[in-house]
């Protein structure tokens, strides 16, 4: 074919013709390229929704501790909370054992080894007896006897007499103290007579006696108590103790 066309316009007229086909081609192609720009560009499409977020990256190091803030202001009181209910009752614990029988505060006899205690007074305003030359007087036993005492354990003593040495029996170890008219006690099966004040009486005549005066001793329920006056105004004072056998 190039051979025909160069016998129809020669050499140069086919340089010229091929340079003038080249130039067409590129001119429409660079139109095509700007063509097909401006097309792309005035018809773009809407945009996409938004793709899923991705993973949460690992936590960052934490940073350094601020400074402390101002203290705030304080709060109002709340309201005071309503009152609970009442709980339910606990059930009754076991019953204890039973203690020992106690002692009523009445019996019909001291029990042994008991002790009750007592004053006695004698006054003979005209320094006369009036049995036998004696003043006379009684004790009483709140709580009788279980039986009556002899003479030899009725005890009297004088004051300033040495209770220790002379009358041990009635100095009672099981009581606290030391026997005296302020503090009287008697061994079991005793009678004690302590002398606290005495003014014309003669303490070497003095005998305690039953209730009819017919021995030394006492009754169950008591004694008699006898003292020879000196002079005028006689008077003798003071306690006794009485424990039973």
């Amino acid at each position: 074919m190039l051979e025909r066309l160069r016998s129809q316009i020669g050499t140069a007229g086919l340089i010229v013709a091929i340079v003038a086909l080249v130039a067409a081609l590129g001119g429409g192609a660079y139109a095509a390229t700007n063509s097909g720009k401006a097309t792309a560009s005035a018809k773009q499409g809407k945009q996409g929704k938004p793709g899923k977020p991705g993973k949460t990256g690992p936590a960052g190091p934490a940073g350094p501790a601020g400074a402390q803030g101002p203290a705030g202001p304080a709060g109002a009181k709340g309201d005071t909370g309503a009152k609970g209910d009442t709980g339910a009752q606990g059930a009754v614990g076991p019953i204890g054992p039973t203690g020992p029988k106690g002692t009523s505060g009445f019996t019909e006899v001291l029990p042994s080894e008991k002790t009750e205690t007592g004053t006695y007074s004698l006054t003979s305003e005209t320094g006369d007896g009036v049995y036998a030359g004696l003043a006379l007087s009684n004790i009483s036993f709140p709580i009788p006897l279980p039986s009556g005492l002899d003479e030899s354990h009725v005890k009297f003593l004088k004051i300033g007499s040495d209770v220790e040495a002379d009358f041990a029996e009635c100095d009672n170890p099981t009581h606290p103290g030391t026997a005296s008219v302020l503090n009287p006690e008697a061994d079991p099966g005793y009678l004690c007579v302590f002398a606290g004040v005495t003014e014309n009486m003669n303490e070497d005549e003095f005998g305690i006696s039953n209730s009819n005066i017919s021995a030394g001793g006492t009754n169950v329920s008591g004694a008699l108590i006898l003292q020879e006056p000196t002079a005028a105004p006689a008077r003798s004072a003071g306690s006794w103790a009485v424990t039973a056998p």
